[in-house]
């Protein structure tokens, strides 16, 4: 009787720690499927990760170690409204630019990891992308640009 139990412990430890292994590489694999497209700001182009569900937009790139610096993520709304942002699990500084109709119409630059504030544009916004801190001040990005997604 006892060996039985000791075998049925042994089984059902393995099956857990197998169901916590798979569970940590499905969550690796998602970031790793998101859709890329490529996005272009005046004449630079990014190769950016498209989110659009709450729970994909919740999450962004909290967790993240880094992002490559003509990389970024672009979250798309069905509609344009005061879409708030924050850094919640982050690791590296941030620049946010807000986008209506294809053209940048707010930004908050250098963000860091450690900063509690929620970041509101100024005028409402149907798409959003986040890009590493200093994108915009290191290739001279600037409000009323042009962006085309190309899809």
């Amino acid at each position: 009787m006892r060996r039985w139990l000791r075998i049925t412990i042994g089984i059902l430890c393995t099956v857990a720690l197998a169901g916590l292994v798979a569970l940590f590489f499905m969550q690796e694999r998602q970031v790793q499927l998101l859709k890329t497209d490529v996005l272009t700001i005046g004449t630079e182009k990014f190769s950016v990760e498209i989110v659009q569900t709450p729970a994909l937009r919740a999450r962004g790139l909290g967790g993240r170690e880094e992002l490559c610096e003509q990389c970024g993520m672009l979250f798309l709304f069905d509609n344009a409204d005061l879409h708030a942002f924050w850094m919640k699990d982050m690791h590296f500084s941030l620049d946010i630019f807000w986008i209506q109709d294809g053209v940048v119409v707010d930004s908050v630059q250098k963000i860091s990891p450690d900063d509690p504030r929620t970041f509101i544009p100024s005028t409402p916004a149907g798409m959003v992308v986040e890009f590493p801190g200093g994108t915009m001040e290191r290739l001279h990005l600037r409000h009323g640009m042009t962006v085309f997604l190309e899809r």
